[in-house]
């Protein structure tokens, strides 16, 4: 059914991107506030937030939790690790893609 098809493509893309992101806050206008978390093959790891690309994509990382630490408005140049959860503000599409796109 529809509803199966869809859980399977999600799973596959969350193998192949390592990562997951959880909405926050839905907010007018197509944009929202959601959770990337890092996994362990993730293609930003090692990348600055603002090497990361997702400046260019317009999306905005509010905060970066790792572990029991918490570093709101990280600088650009504040490193990704794997393990981070970055929460972000940006339109729901792109937000959503993050968690989905596969690796390149």
């Amino acid at each position: 059914d529809v509803a199966s098809a869809i859980v399977q493509h999600l799973e596959t893309a969350m193998e192949e991107r390592d990562a997951e992101v959880k909405e926050r806050l839905a907010l007018d206008r197509g944009h929202s506030i959601a959770d990337l978390h890092v996994g362990t093959k993730h293609p930003s790891i090692g990348k600055t937030i603002g090497t990361s690309g997702l400046r260019e994509r317009d999306v905005q990382v509010l905060l970066v939790r790792r572990g029991s630490l918490v570093f709101p408005s990280p600088e650009a140049t504040a490193q990704i690790m794997s393990g981070d959860v970055l929460t972000c503000f940006g339109r729901i599409e792109t937000l959503r893609s993050l968690g989905t796109r596969a690796r390149r």
